[in-house]
């Protein structure tokens, strides 16, 4: 850890891209906690901003709240991110590298000036909860993207297969439909994961 620290602290006012769970800062470690502490700028998408003024106030009396940006439109945060001269924040959900804001930000920003600290992802919470092991597992995401691809991957008959839903297309109903449509919906199990990371 301290010789991780002592790289972060060579690196010229860094972007902190740290994960977070449902839970909020106050979940995270005591030690990125002080790095979001010792911010001026942090960014996070509107859910987990709105808890941040009162976590900052209870976890700290003497530092100024900092300046905080909603990053829910990756193109304004990258604008946003490119004016400061400052350590600065941005809060993402689970592991930003794993279908997350980070991929974005490395194609944006000077890498050099990136730190992630990924939380856990929603399928390793999705797995916990459901108490089963998953290195065998197979995964396909159809959040925002054409749902063809699930047929390939059902015909290849995983044994588990965690699927990535996108509400604005319906979600696990597209996934149910598809599994009756290819004659597997009795050789499955289904689980629907949702709020992971609350109680």
């Amino acid at each position: 850890m301290k010789e991780k620290n002592n790289l972060i602290n060579k690196i010229r006012n860094p972007i902190h891209v740290i994960g977070t769970n449902a839970g909020g800062p106050e979940n995270l470690p005591l030690f990125l906690q002080e790095i979001i502490l010792s911010a001026r700028q942090v960014a996070a998408p509107k859910r987990i901003l709105e808890v941040i003024p009162d976590w900052w106030l209870q976890s700290t009396n003497k530092n100024p709240l900092p300046e905080l940006f909603a990053s829910d439109r990756p193109v304004e945060l990258v604008k946003w991110l490119k004016k400061q001269n400052n350590q600065t924040i941005v809060l993402a959900s689970g592991d930003p590298l794993w279908y997350g804001i980070g991929r974005c930000l490395i194609e944006s920003l000077p890498a050099n000036r990136l730190v992630f600290h990924p939380s856990t992802s929603c399928l390793q919470l999705a797995f916990a909860r459901l108490r089963r092991p998953w290195q065998d597992a197979s995964w396909i995401s159809l959040h925002g993207r054409d749902s063809s691809p699930l047929a390939k991957r059902l015909q290849e008959r995983p044994k588990s297969l965690a699927i990535l839903t996108d509400p604005s297309r319906g979600g696990v109903e597209e996934v149910r439909q598809y599994l009756h449509s290819s004659g597997l919906e009795n050789s499955y199990s289904l689980w629907v994961c949702e709020q992971l990371g609350h109680p």
